[in-house]
């Protein structure tokens, strides 16, 4: 049951990435198209950071947007050899440790991206998510390695707080991009 709960949940962060890759998009664009806008409009109502700075949203969004792309093909390979246990091939537990390992090395990821002013507090919540998620990582290899309940339910808790930072930054970012179209 707790094998279902932590793939449950691989799921959910693979599902709420997308979510936020597609905010970044709009970011994106959005940042694109408050650049290139004519200040003396009478209609154009710039943000002055916006203005002065765009580069740093397109940046801060391209560099989200290379991270969820490259740790979403490992979390779905992680989800997808987490459905098949415990019955598990040799190969697939070399590839279940392989992809947790990646999955750890996400936070060095993460924590080289340099947000925006504007977004370091939702850009901690990502930080805090992969914290959780390479602590939980190793953790996780030793449950299933061991078949052993506790350690499992650990790295379960552990990966649903995560979850919840991760779509909690999803979200800000969503709030924050569509604050830049209006």
């Amino acid at each position: 049951m707790v094998v279902l709960g932590l793939f449950i949940l691989f799921v959910v962060i693979g599902l709420v990435s997308p979510q936020g890759q597609q905010s970044l998009k709009e970011g994106q664009k959005a940042g694109k198209s408050a650049a290139s806008q004519d200040s003396s409009s009478p209609t154009a109502i710039p943000k002055p950071s916006l203005q002065a700075e765009p580069q740093k949203y397109i940046d801060y969004s391209k560099s989200l947007a290379s991270f969820f792309d490259d740790t979403n093909k490992f979390n779905t390979e992680l989800v997808d050899l987490l459905g098949k246990y415990p019955n598990l091939t040799d190969d697939d537990r070399i590839n279940l440790a392989k992809d947790t390992i990646i999955m750890e090395k996400a936070y060095d990821r993460i924590l080289a991206i340099k947000p925006p002013p504007e977004l370091l507090k939702t850009h901690q919540k990502y930080l805090s998510g992969y914290q959780l998620i390479k602590g939980s990582m190793p953790i996780l290899r030793n449950a299933l390695d061991n078949n052993n309940q506790d350690l499992l339910n650990q790295a379960t808790a552990k990966i649903a707080e995560a979850s919840k930072l991760i779509s909690q930054a999803n979200d800000e970012v969503s709030t924050f991009t569509n604050s830049l179209k209006q």
